[in-house]
């Protein structure tokens, strides 16, 4: 016959086994505490290593962002110093552009407005306009330079400075002449 003994203990404990002592029974609570804390604390310290190392890489990440940004903008610093030096440039070229524009057509016009009978040798600038000196064929020529240079778009009231007879000329039919017109408004 066989007997079986329905009411026996529980099967011990894994942990039972393996500990050499036995803990009392008022320190278990604590101790269980403490471990659970001890346990909690590993956790939350592991998870703030895995958010420090993340936050370690993506620093180093953005410090690699940064440090590209900083070479790309000295760069298009440079570029825009360029670019205005460029402006500066082209300005200061479509001005004198301009200006020799203003002169040539200013020469052209009255040069239109000198007659057959005359020529001019020289013109200046001068503080209030323009020195045009030339010759002409006798009285008649200079006065039609003189009207001519009147109705000139770009000379302003011709005033006649000087007239003298060539004195390299035998037959007294050239006169020197000096006249001053100032710029149209």
């Amino acid at each position: 016959m066989m007997r079986f003994n329905y009411l026996r203990d529980s099967a011990p404990e894994m942990f039972e086994h393996l500990r050499p002592s036995r803990i009392p029974e008022s320190l278990r609570t604590p101790l269980a505490a403490f471990a659970t804390m001890a346990i909690v604390v590993a956790a939350w310290w592991v998870v703030e290593q895995l958010l420090l190392t993340q936050a370690q890489s993506e620093l180093q990440a953005q410090s690699l962002r940064l440090r590209a940004s900083q070479v790309a903008l000295a760069d298009l610093k440079l570029r825009k110093t360029r670019v205005e030096q460029l402006l500066t440039i082209d300005t200061r070229l479509r001005d004198i552009r301009r200006s020799g524009a203003v002169l040539s057509s200013r020469l052209a016009d009255i040069a239109n407005h000198v007659p057959a009978r005359a020529w001019l040798t020289s013109i200046a600038h001068v503080d209030s306009g323009l020195q045009i000196d030339g010759r002409a064929e006798g009285l008649d020529g200079l006065s039609d330079t003189v009207a001519d240079l009147m109705s000139s778009s770009s000379a302003a009231s011709p005033d006649l400075v000087r007239a003298s007879k060539e004195d390299r000329d035998r037959t007294g039919t050239i006169i020197a002449f000096e006249v001053r017109v100032g710029d149209h408004p």
